[in-house]
């Protein structure tokens, strides 16, 4: 099922694969929103390996102004972007996930900061609800990812913007919620370096990609919480939970699963405490609950883990934004060079042409 829909305002892409049952909470949400006169197209990219998405949207959602698209191919979460991204022709994007969910004030609230401002992105504040939740609005067991955010904040430099990211500045904004400057988002993804966001590396190719943005504007934050963040085994940040495979397993005696199941639930246990770990019989057992700590939430929220460590983690966040800037500046250079090139390619001869094609690759 395809719809050809005229322009709008906003382009509205959602991410999916294999997962219909994160995707129609997703997409009511959306079809639930008080935008008014804003109008907006709403998208699905879907990189499944089954046919369940689809069925899903023809049996439920055929009535409605959706378009659909089944890509035949299998794509990295950045390479997928990159393709969404050249087919954007609207004013204003949204590009983000089966698995989150849109607050009804979010297309109103988040064009109008955007269409108000000198700016290139707007992002926002989330609310963090966990996989057990089957409806977001339950919020009890839920967190802001900035909590401290009162009032918008705007950044102008790439400086700023990335030392949010050390640790104790006080959450950031999720990519998945951003709302995007179409022809400035076009321009960043044209130049953005392919080899990043590989699935096989863990990179920061969302941060560098906003952080670009500030080439043709300021980045806004606002303190709204206008999106549901769900975190889930299943997610590209999270690992697979590994607390609850414990719980099902038979390695451990009554004592210590139940020390497990009150970290499972997120209970304030130190397990840096000697005495804590000195509860589990032997030291595969303490090793494979350290493992497991490690590879949860605490992989997207550090600084609510037991085992965070703010020095090493200051130290191994500021090498990602040097990283950040090294890459920043090559391309500049690469740029610079190209831009070089087109100027002066009539007036070149062979050894200059050479000479610049070495430059390139040296910078690159």
């Amino acid at each position: 099922m395809t719809l050809i829909l005229k322009k709008d305002n906003i382009q509205l892409y959602i991410l999916s694969r294999n997962r219909p049952n994160f995707l129609r909470v997703t997409l009511d949400s959306v079809l639930k929103q008080n935008h008014s006169s804003i109008k907006f197209e709403i998208i699905i990219s879907d990189v499944s390996d089954n046919d369940d998405v689809c069925k899903m949207i023809d049996k439920d959602y055929s009535q409605k102004n959706i378009k659909y698209i089944k890509r035949n191919i299998v794509l990295s979460n950045m390479r997928h972007i990159q393709l969404v991204v050249s087919e954007l022709d609207s004013e204003y994007a949204v590009i983000f996930h089966d698995d989150d969910v849109l607050h009804p004030d979010y297309m109103h609230v988040m064009s109008s900061f955007l269409s108000n401002n000198d700016t290139s992105v707007v992002g926002c504040n989330c609310m963090i609800f966990k996989d057990n939740i089957s409806d977001p609005k339950n919020l009890s067991d839920s967190k802001l990812g900035m909590p401290n955010l009162s009032s918008p904040i705007k950044f102008n430099n790439a400086k700023d913007f990335l030392e949010r990211y050390l640790p104790g500045n006080g959450g950031v904004a999720p990519f998945p919620s951003y709302m995007y400057r179409t022809k400035y988002l076009k321009k960043i993804m044209l130049k953005f370096p392919f080899r990043i966001g590989r699935t096989d590396e863990n990179t920061t190719a969302d941060v560098l990609l906003v952080s670009s943005l500030l080439k043709y504007g300021s980045i806004l934050w606002i303190e709204k919480p206008l999106i549901y963040y769900r975190v889930h085994s299943s997610n590209l940040s999270v690992r697979k939970n590994i607390l609850e495979e414990l719980l099902k397993s038979e390695l451990f005696d009554n004592n210590e699963l139940e020390l497990i199941d009150k970290l499972n639930k997120n209970e304030n246990l130190n397990i840096k405490n000697d005495d804590f770990l000195s509860k589990f019989s032997n030291l595969k057992h303490i090793n494979l609950i350290k493992e497991a700590m490690s590879s949860q939430i605490y992989k997207l929220f550090p600084y609510s883990s037991p085992l965070f460590d703010p020095q090493q983690s200051y130290k191994e966040v500021k090498k990602s934004i040097n990283n950040l800037n090294t890459r920043l500046l090559n391309l500049k250079k690469i740029n610079k060079s190209l831009d070089n090139f087109v100027k002066n390619s009539n007036s070149l001869n062979w050894s200059e042409l050479q000479s610049i094609n070495i430059e390139i690759i040296d910078e690159n």
